[in-house]
């Protein structure tokens, strides 16, 4: 009987040690890792809980952020811009329109179904502008933000 309980108590600190060395999960709303790592900043996070979350960050600029309520959006758009060959390649391809209750926020950049996408499945946390347009095509699995202008409504808009 000694040797079961050596067994059971050599499997109890092998699951110990395992457990220890794994990293702890993060109890909110926002990404485990909400710090990019080495100055690159994330154009969008999820959340690390997928179908909840409840809050939505736009960081317009350095310093500057807006933060809704999920259940606010009412609807969106999502327009891609025709190519002209005289247009600047680097322009913005896309312009997502995400329509709240007292703004409308306009997104332009690039891959921006990946921002519906998080949008449908609950799980958008975070959205940042990074304009430039020089590393607009580093990250083909991030969206790549231009900027983020928000649209007050009239009061005679909010209401209908």
């Amino acid at each position: 009987m000694s040797d079961l309980l050596k067994q059971i108590e050599a499997k109890k600190q092998a699951a110990a040690a395992a457990a220890a060395n794994q990293p702890k999960p993060v109890a909110s709303n926002q990404p485990a890792a909400a710090k990019p790592a080495a100055g690159v900043e994330k154009a969008m996070t999820k959340t690390d809980r997928p179908g909840e979350a409840a809050f939505i960050e736009f960081h317009v600029s350095s310093g500057n952020c807006l933060g809704y309520a999920a259940h606010q959006l009412m609807h969106y758009q999502l327009l891609t811009h025709k190519a002209d060959l005289a247009d600047d390649p680097t322009k913005p391809a896309q312009t997502l329109t995400l329509g709240l209750q007292t703004v409308d926020l306009v997104i332009t950049g690039n891959r921006l179904h990946l921002i519906t996408e998080a949008l449908r499945k609950n799980e958008l946390a975070a959205v940042r502008a990074c304009p430039g347009g020089r590393y607009a095509e580093l990250n083909l699995e991030q969206p790549y933000i231009d900027k983020i202008v928000p649209k007050a409504l009239k009061p005679d808009e909010a209401q209908g």
